[in-house]
């Protein structure tokens, strides 16, 4: 496939057909792990554990968020394979021109990419809040975080429907960021937020989670499970955040290449990262229910006795344990 020499647009510089190509193969590929992950988290949160039945108990909330992460990322990506696929076909019949992208397309997609983003930073906020027992100032900072990063979306919309109505609005000479792809003045921010949020709620987790361990006394197997659980945690959050964090990075670049290719591998990492802490729970329940390591991979409960063996729960669907499983004490149903 020729190359043509890259052709610098407001805010940009356009990216040749073969570069086009291959950053959309770099989205497949993320697609393609993410869909593996999916099939199995789908498996552990519909079906039991010993088979394939139903599982009496679903967590539908978080049934509903996985289905809604699953259908944006396939409709973000169709959207972007059609768009580099009639890209491609214009460079290649007159590789001079330069591809203007339909802005409702556009529009689509960056409302696809930032629903998707606030519904896993929604969960995870949750989970925070849950983890310590429903103590709402912990959340107060990342409920801020959440809501700007709203804003900045209904901003973004709105910059992008002005747009279409008046193609000269712009071209934004004073905006240090690129803006030839999206509007990178706005998209920062929104990233940005979104970067601090997901470091924020790890860390709170995992302090969390660390004291609940020092609380949990002698009890080997409690800190070997908290253990397993700041792992998954850490796990999934690192992935998260680096996405996130290289998609506020490269907005400050002029390379669309950079830009397009960010874009098309964050989501499908958003939903790994999400699919990662369910999948890793939810095998540590199976194993626990044949070897009985702990008894189980429990529910939070963090309101215990100091006497009692304290353990998290970060499995799919809510289960209770019996009160002789540990002593007097029964665990909450899990919330996440």
């Amino acid at each position: 496939m020729s190359s043509s020499t890259p052709t610098r647009v407001a805010g940009g510089v356009s990216a040749t057909p073969d570069k086009i190509v291959a950053s959309e193969f770099a989205g497949a590929l993320a697609l393609g792990i993410y869909l593996c992950t999916l099939g199995f988290t789908v498996r552990w949160l519909l079906f039991s554990d010993e088979g394939w039945t139903r599982r009496k108990a679903v967590n539908w909330p978080m049934v509903g968020v996985t289905a809604y992460i699953f259908v944006a990322t396939i409709a973000y990506s169709a959207l972007d394979l059609k768009i580099v696929m009639d890209e491609v076909k214009l460079l290649m019949t007159d590789p001079g021109a330069v591809y203007i992208l339909p802005m409702w397309l556009n529009i689509c997609k960056c409302m696809f990419a930032n629903s998707i983003a606030l519904s896993a930073d929604l969960v995870l906020i949750y989970r925070c809040y849950a983890v310590y027992g429903d103590n709402l100032p912990v959340i107060i900072f990342p409920c801020l975080l959440w809501f700007g990063g709203l804003v900045c979306t209904g901003l973004q919309m709105y910059l992008q429907i002005a747009h279409m109505h008046n193609p000269n609005l712009g071209p934004y000479i004073w905006a240090k960021v690129n803006m030839s792809i999206g509007p990178g003045i706005v998209l920062i921010p929104f990233w940005g937020s979104i970067t601090v949020l997901n470091i924020y709620c790890t860390v709170m987790l995992l302090r969390r989670i660390r004291r609940a361990a020092r609380e949990s006394g002698p009890y080997v197997a409690s800190g070997e499970s908290f253990r397993f659980i700041a792992r998954s945690i850490t796990e999934s959050g690192v992935v998260y955040m680096s996405t996130s964090l290289a998609h506020f990075i490269v907005w400050f670049s002029f390379n669309n290449l950079a830009v397009r290719t960010i874009g098309v591998i964050t989501l499908p990492f958003i939903g790994i990262a999400f699919n990662l802490i369910l999948i890793r729970a939810a095998r540590r329940r199976t194993r626990g229910v044949n070897e009985k390591p702990i008894g189980e991979f429990t529910s939070i409960d963090f309101n215990t006795t100091r006497n009692a063996i304290l353990t998290l729960d970060i499995r799919p669907e809510p289960k209770e344990v019996s009160d002789t499983e540990y002593g007097s004490e029964r665990s909450t149903p899990s919330r996440f």
